[in-house]
């Protein structure tokens, strides 16, 4: 679900902040969404601006305007400091949580002699006759200040790193209160066994310490190995906590995938080998956290630790057309027909089956919440060799 701008800060102490800081900098301001419409009032907006605005065609301009420095402003991850349709200088400051736009805030409307060259002068066609034989518009714009580069940078800058502040402190808050929330239900589900007096609940405080502990000592006795696992660990357990049940760019869940295939590898030796081959340009697309994680799980658990020779694991991920396409093929001790069907019809699953194979059906299920009926996930017997389970799956490509 988007992070709407009042679950960061209240909006109306947005407005005095945005209020202050025009009054403070002699820059007007104003808070927009995506499409460029303004969120609060405007702050010390300029009487050119303001009775452009009030023209239907020139207001859709000034919206136009605003929307297309936002995007730039996202794309880049800073400010965007622009030439206005009407030729005034104005910049934009990306407000992001959680790796999602929010909204942008707009600042500016001066004039300066500096270049233009370092700024983004091209976002929306200039049209040099809005004044027409309006002798009042031409004295309202030649009234605008006429202040150095250097200056707007620096307000802009100065917003941004408030903006940070507060949205940091916001994305904080959330996550105490999500652990919070965690340790409310494991109280909970503890509360439920009858013998209470043998359970020590381990917060994940503790579990992040104890691997900082752990490491610090694999460090001092000179155990690489050992060291590179509780890292591996660490950076695991924290991707859980925060991303699961969330859309991630395929690139960090192979990041997250890569960290697990280390720690297998030392587990098994020789026993086992990966292959990732996912293409590049399909990366910053959106999949669900740990997604592929549980199918390479399943391949080592049920394929692997089931079979005495070597085994591999291969992942694939390409595009085709307008969806995206991963399979996961091993060659280990494989799948009854009867087992294929049942994972492929989640609604025949048994009881004792779904207790071996319910991470399948929970990556459906996440897959339908992420993408409706526009899915598809289908087991087979690897072909390509005497036994291991092929697992495809498509769904469409999402930024």
């Amino acid at each position: 679900m988007m992070t709407k701008l009042e679950e960061i800060i209240d909006l109306e102490s947005l407005q005095k902040l945005q209020d202050s800081f025009a009054e403070a900098t002699g820059f007007a301001a104003i808070t927009v969404d995506y499409q460029g419409n303004p969120l609060l009032r405007y702050s010390s907006f300029s009487p050119f601006c303001e009775k452009m605005r009030k023209n239907p065609d020139f207001y859709k301009k000034c919206v136009r305007s605003d929307a297309y420095a936002s995007l730039e402003a996202v794309r880049n991850g800073t400010t965007c400091i622009h030439r206005c349709h009407a030729g005034l200088i104005d910049f934009a400051i990306p407000i992001m949580a959680d790796g999602e736009y929010v909204a942008s805030m707009m600042g500016g409307q001066v004039k300066t002699e500096d270049s233009l060259d370092n700024i983004e002068t091209g976002l929306v066609p200039l049209h040099c006759d809005y004044r027409g034989d309006s002798a009042e518009i031409q004295g309202l714009y030649d009234a605008r200040p006429v202040v150095p580069l250097g200056k707007v940078r620096a307000a802009a800058n100065f917003f941004h790193t408030t903006m940070n502040y507060i949205v940091n402190q916001y994305m904080l808050n959330k996550e105490k209160a999500g652990l919070l929330e965690k340790q409310k239900e494991k109280i909970k589900l503890d509360s439920g066994f009858k013998d209470k007096t043998s359970h020590i609940k381990v917060t994940p405080y503790f579990y992040f310490n104890s691997l900082n502990a752990a490491n610090t000592q694999a460090y001092i006795e000179g155990a690489e190995k050992t060291q590179e696992i509780i890292c591996c660990m660490g950076d695991i357990g924290r991707f859980s906590m925060k991303k699961f049940g969330r859309a991630i760019p395929i690139s960090q869940e192979l990041k997250n995938l890569q960290n697990y295939i280390l720690i297998q590898k030392i587990r098994f030796a020789q026993k086992i080998s990966f292959d990732c081959d996912v293409q590049d340009n399909i990366q910053c697309y959106a999949i669900p956290a740990t997604i592929l994680l549980v199918f390479v799980e399943n391949s080592i658990v049920h394929g692997l630790e089931k079979k005495n020779t070597p085994c591999s694991i291969k992942i694939a991920g390409f595009m085709e057309g307008h969806s995206l396409f991963f399979e996961i093929v091993d060659d280990g001790a494989g799948m009854s027909d009867e087992l294929i069907y049942m994972v492929n019809n989640g609604s025949a699953f048994a009881r004792d089956v779904n207790l071996k194979w319910g991470g399948i059906q929970n990556s459906r299920e996440m897959l339908r919440l992420f993408f409706g009926n526009d899915y598809k996930l289908f087991f087979s017997e690897n072909s390509a060799s005497c036994s291991g389970v092929r697992v495809s799956m498509s769904f469409p490509a999402r930024l």
